[in-house]
């Protein structure tokens, strides 16, 4: 998934809090994200936690996305 994807997924998420580009967006991103606290010291349980945090603030605040930052 490249940058332009993702933009569009997002500003799908904002406009019409859209769960499909939502769910994109999360199976694209969550391993990453899982895997970088992991790699950082982190149990897998707490990686997990604070990942769906993660995606719990992207849901909450889609609203305040801007494509151009």
């Amino acid at each position: 998934m490249n940058k332009l994807q993702l933009n569009q997924l997002m500003i799908k998420i904002r406009e019409d809090r859209d769960e499909m580009a939502f769910s994109s967006i999360f199976e694209f991103l969550a391993p990453k994200i899982k895997g970088y606290y992991i790699q950082n010291g982190l149990s897998s349980e707490n990686a997990e936690e604070l990942t769906q945090e993660v995606f719990s603030i992207i849901w909450a605040k889609s609203d305040s996305y801007n494509p151009s930052k």
